[in-house]
C-alpha cells in the first residue's frame, strides 16, 4: 500500500511539474521598437534575449490589455522609449501577436 501511494503521489508531483511555466528575468537593454495594437502591445528591445517559457520568438517582448497592469506597464514602457532609459522585464508565458512572444509581467527602469 505503501508503495502504491508513493507511485500515485510521485505520478502527482510530475504531472504538476510538467505543465508548470517557467519565469524570470531579463538582461537589462535599450528599447528600440514598439509595435501597439488592440489585442496587445509589444517591444523590442537591444540587449534582451531571454526566453524561460521557450515561445516561438524573442524578436518582440509583450504585455495585453487584458493584464491587471497593463496601464501602469505600458506608461513605464512608454517613459522608458521616450527618456532611452535601460529597461529589463520580468517575463512568464507567451504572448502578444499569435501568442508567441515572451509575456511581461514586470519592468524596471535604470537610470
Amino acid at each position: 500500500m505503501k508503495a502504491i501511494c508513493k507511485f500515485i503521489c510521485g505520478i502527482t508531483v510530475f504531472s504538476a511539474a510538467s505543465i508548470t511555466h517557467a519565469a524570470g528575468a531579463t538582461a537589462w537593454g535599450t528599447l528600440t521598437e514598439l509595435y501597439v495594437h488592440g489585442s496587445w502591445t509589444m517591444v523590442k528591445v537591444d540587449g534582451i534575449t531571454e526566453n524561460p517559457d521557450n515561445c516561438i520568438s524573442t524578436n518582440f517582448y509583450a504585455i495585453s490589455p487584458s493584464d491587471n497592469n497593463y496601464n501602469a506597464l505600458h506608461s513605464t514602457i512608454l517613459s522608458a522609449y521616450v527618456a532611452k532609459k535601460q529597461i529589463r522585464f520580468w517575463v512568464k508565458e507567451c504572448g502578444g501577436q499569435k501568442g508567441k512572444f515572451p509575456h511581461i509581467i514586470s519592468v524596471f527602469v535604470k537610470d
